[in-house]
C-alpha cells in the first residue's frame, strides 16, 4: 500500500472512532467543536505532507476524545486557514501560559 492510501486509510480509521466518542461529551459546545475540527482536518487532503500534519491533529483529537476532554488546541475554534505544525502551536501555547503564570493549563 502506497504512503498516501496508508495515510488516508488511518485517518478515515480515527475519525469514525472520534464520531463513536462524540457522545462522551455531554456540553454540547464540545460536541460542536469536535465536529468544526473533523470538518477542518476533512478540507486538509492536499500532498503528503498535509495529510500527514492532519493525521497528527487527527490522533491527537482522538486521544482528547477517548479521555473525555478537550485539551489545547481543540478546547478552542480551528484555525482559519492552514493549521501549524503541531510543535509551533504547542511552543505558541506554552508561550501564552508562561506568560500568564499558569503551566498547569498546558494539558
Amino acid at each position: 500500500m502506497e504512503k498516501l492510501e496508508q495515510l488516508d486509510n488511518d485517518y478515515i480509521r480515527d475519525i469514525l472512532i472520534i464520531r463513536i466518542q462524540i457522545h462522551k461529551f455531554k456540553s454540547r459546545k464540545d460536541r460542536e467543536r469536535i465536529r468544526r475540527w473533523i470538518c477542518k482536518l476533512i478540507n486538509c487532503n492536499g500532498g503528503e505532507k498535509e495529510k500527514v500534519l492532519r493525521n497528527e491533529y487527527t490522533n491527537w483529537l482522538l486521544k482528547n476524545t477517548k479521555r473525555g476532554v478537550l485539551t489545547y488546541p481543540f478546547d478552542h475554534e480551528p484555525p482559519i486557514g492552514a493549521l501549524p505544525r503541531m510543535i509551533e502551536l504547542l511552543q505558541e501555547r506554552q508561550k501564552q501560559l508562561m506568560a500568564c503564570g499558569d503551566m498547569k493549563k498546558l494539558g
